[in-house]
């Protein structure tokens, strides 16, 4: 990932055929068919790129306003935690707009924010404009995870049919 200067692509670690591929086959691909059925069926999930980033005072403070290269994101919050497990950072909501293609002024929307907290994890579609707020105070570390098509194709258009089911999360 280019927009960050401290973390490790995993896929270049050797965590592409365990760790990743799992989440990615097991967890967050059929969640992002479930929860966004127009937009992501399995073409959209076949490949996925796996990194970390880490922000501090001295580092990576933030993450500029962006949208990822991504049909779906997972973004884990890995910590740390204090003794007493209280989040070890403080700041860095997650803001989002929405979404690139789909929503004719998602630049022009209010951000919501999220507060990401250790052992969070968050889907979302990779063109939902997003950002992370500056820490002020401690380490963040987070895992990444971009799933798309072979080859690194990206989706931005809805599917025309309904899928029989989809959404439905009961």
């Amino acid at each position: 990932n280019g927009m960050n200067r401290y973390g490790a692509i995993l896929s270049d670690l050797g965590f592409q055929d365990g760790l990743l591929h799992m989440l990615s086959t097991r967890i967050a691909g059929p969640l992002s068919q479930r929860l966004f059925p127009t937009l992501i069926r399995p073409p959209e999930v076949e490949e996925c790129y796996g990194f970390s980033v880490r922000y501090e005072q001295g580092g990576d403070l933030e993450l500029k306003e962006h949208a990822d290269a991504a049909c779906a994101t997972l973004n884990v919050c890995l910590g740390p935690t204090t003794a007493n497990g209280v989040a070890g950072f403080e700041g860095g909501e997650l803001l989002f707009r929405g979404v690139r293609f789909q929503d004719a002024d998602a630049g022009e929307r209010a951000q919501k924010s999220i507060v990401h907290a250790p052992g969070v994890a968050l889907i979302h579609l990779g063109q939902h404009l997003h950002q992370a707020a500056p820490i002020t105070g401690g380490i963040r570390e987070n895992l990444i995870l971009w799933m798309h098509g072979a080859g690194g194709w990206v989706r931005i258009r809805p599917y025309d049919d309904p899928v029989q089911g989809a959404g439905d999360l009961r």
